[in-house]
């Protein structure tokens, strides 16, 4: 009987193995049929199957820069209608590129990509290739992904490839590769993709700016929240017609903001330091301190000031300059006033985390976002809470205005109402 016993035990060893990797989702490559001529535009989709439920997906579909060219890279169905940031490149360096995560579960079998060719010259065979591929689970599990060439058939896991006609290949659990794809609001879809979210609606490769100027083809700034009717005589005499007036009207109505003693708004003004703490103090209610905070430059100012600074402080959104300083008059910068509001909500990162080689190539100035605001800024961009002052930059150590802020926190109040 004992010999019995390993013989049992690698049969059940292969059978396991062989349940994984039938488990395992599949991306399968679907091809035209037949030749294409020189000039001929041709499409080619990559479905996912064996879906176990996601929460993101990416990958480059690469192929012969020389031969063929990328005019249109869209999300396929199964990512476009879910809850969260789409992505997509026609153009990356490594090929056309496709990133997606969601606060829901993504479930069920479907498009994930769907691309447009132009032949360069006559096509007789057509070789792609699906690299970087990344995708997690319900969990934030790396999953480990299955390539097929539709057609025929063939497949290959982890880092191996197909030969043949559409031969695919996968690394996965790399990232997505580099010219990753459009997205300022962190909403944005690509070429052909819509895009949705509390700040603004983008058209093909479009985003809207933070300082309320749409950018890219067709893009559409929208007002969130329940903003004023818009024959409604405004709260401020000098808001009427500017790019934020909704905004400034709904964060008045929430009393996050007031005027000026002269009726004015004064959109344009720099915030400090300070009153960006009385805005957020607003918001939470107003509450009372237990104690004074350590900053000797807040004695002198008004008394409204040092509760909601001692208040942030206390509950460790802000920290001083230094020991003894708040510098309460310093402008406010983006990156700063995301961080904040960022440990307001909890501090608590979400799917954007899976997106930030992403977010990395999209933005030219990443690199200058300070290592402490990381985190913070990828989070607001995901929430749509903060939008890019152009579809490439995210001007991290740039003042926010009185304007930006109405904005941001209008956003931040729809995201996460009370």
């Amino acid at each position: 009987m004992n010999k019995r016993f390993p013989a049992l035990t690698l049969l059940l060893t292969f059978l396991l193995c062989v349940t994984v990797r039938a488990a395992a989702p599949r991306l399968e490559v679907h091809l035209p049929a037949g030749p294409v001529e020189a000039g001929e535009e041709f499409a080619v989709t990559v479905d996912l199957t064996g879906n176990p439920g996601i929460l993101s997906a990416q990958f480059t579909l690469t192929f012969d820069k020389d031969r063929m060219e990328c005019v249109e890279a869209a999300v396929g169905e199964l990512l476009s209608q879910q809850t969260g940031v789409i992505a997509s490149n026609p153009d990356a360096k490594s090929g056309a590129m496709i990133a997606a995560a969601s606060m829901d579960v993504m479930t069920g079998d479907g498009p994930v990509g769907v691309f447009r060719f132009r032949a360069k010259e006559k096509l007789s065979d057509l070789h792609f290739s699906i690299e970087r591929i990344m995708l997690s689970d319900r969990d934030r599990n790396k999953l480990d992904v299955q390539v097929t060439d539709a057609e025929t058939s063939d497949s290959a896991s982890g880092a191996a490839s197909n030969a043949g006609n559409g031969a695919a290949s996968s690394a996965s659990g790399n990232n997505a590769g580099s010219g990753a794809a459009s997205s300022a609001s962190g909403n944005n879809a690509g070429s052909g993709a819509a895009s949705s979210g509390n700040g603004a609606n983008a058209g093909s490769g479009a985003a809207s700016n933070a300082s309320g100027n749409n950018a890219g083809s067709g893009a559409a700034s929208n007002a969130s929240g329940a903003a004023s009717p818009a024959n409604a005589a405004p709260p401020f005499t000098d808001i009427a017609g500017t790019w934020a007036e909704s905004y400034i009207r709904t964060a008045s109505e929430r009393n996050l903001f007031q005027g000026y003693p002269d009726g004015t708004f004064r959109p344009d003004n720099r915030l400090t330091r300070a009153q960006f703490m009385m805005v957020l103090w607003n918001l939470a209610g107003r509450p009372a301190p237990s104690a004074q905070s350590p900053f000797e430059d807040m004695r002198s100012q008004i008394d409204n000031f040092q509760k909601a600074v001692s208040w942030a402080y206390e509950k460790g959104y802000v920290n001083g300059t230094s020991a003894a300083t708040f510098s309460p008059g310093e402008p406010l910068t983006r990156q700063a006033a995301v961080k904040i509001l960022f440990a307001y909500n909890g501090s608590k990162r979400g799917p954007e985390a899976l997106l930030t080689q992403v977010y990395d190539e999209q933005y030219e100035d990443s690199g200058r976002i300070s290592s402490w605001a990381k985190s913070a800024m990828y989070w607001a961009v995901y929430q749509t809470i903060l939008s890019g002052t152009s579809p490439t930059t995210l001007t991290p150590g740039g003042a926010v205005t009185r304007a930006q802020l109405a904005a941001i926190m209008t956003r931040y109040t729809d995201r996460f109402p009370a």
